[in-house]
């Protein structure tokens, strides 16, 4: 995380690679009155530069801030015995990704490679690394198996107007082997040529051959 460098209306927060805020908590106004004008001036402020998720931790001793956050439409997040932390979701085009308090975080990834022996591979927009390449995949969502965790991941992410919906066999691999059948998209592209991407955390896909790749 890096620490904004922002106008002193404005809450100090750090920037998070998930293009959100996370408020110091130290370093909240002493007084309601100020805390309000600053909090809906930061909202303004950060609504219009694209924040994503804001991250309020109010510390006990400064609990009279917290109707002034609800006010604001920030939730509560989780608590414990010196502080409360609620959050915002500022987008209204985009469903909320904050992840839930207490979450066991799962990651699965989804190995797809095409009868050319071609991998599918990701850059994401928002990574500690956006310069790599990866496979596709992401965190499990709650109700979801390993194998439909992967599928989604894969699928989703993934979207071209040239797409033929052929009957074709491809393999996902999530930590053992699960096989899509049926009418499933098949992305007909010359070998590390982009393909179109449509999901929001997803900068460029390609497909590149297993035994030389980029």
């Amino acid at each position: 995380m890096s620490l904004s460098n922002e106008s002193s209306r404005i809450l100090p927060a750090l920037d998070d690679i998930f293009q959100g805020k996370c408020v110091l908590h130290d370093q909240l106004p002493e007084c309601e009155e100020t805390f309000k004008l600053m909090l809906e001036e930061s909202l303004l402020h950060w609504t219009q530069n694209k924040v994503r998720g804001v991250w309020l931790t109010i510390p006990s001793e400064k609990a009279s801030f917290i109707p002034i956050a609800i006010e604001n439409k920030f939730v509560f997040h989780h608590a414990k015995p010196h502080y409360v932390t609620l959050t915002r979701w500022l987008p209204q085009d985009e469903q909320n990704k904050l992840p839930n308090y207490a979450f066991t975080h799962v990651g699965v990834g989804g190995f797809v490679l095409n009868e050319k022996n071609e991998l599918l591979v990701v850059r994401e927009k928002y990574a500690h690394q956006t310069a790599s390449w990866k496979i596709p995949g992401g965190l499990v969502e709650a109700g979801e198996s390993l194998i439909e965790a992967a599928i989604r991941e894969v699928l989703e992410g993934m979207a071209d107007e040239h797409t033929d919906m052929l009957h074709q066999h491809h393999w996902v691999s999530a930590l053992r082997p699960g096989q899509i059948r049926g009418r499933r998209p098949l992305l007909r592209r010359p070998p590390q040529a982009d393909l179109l991407v449509h999901h929001h955390g997803l900068q460029r896909a390609r497909r590149c051959r297993v035994d030389a790749p980029e």
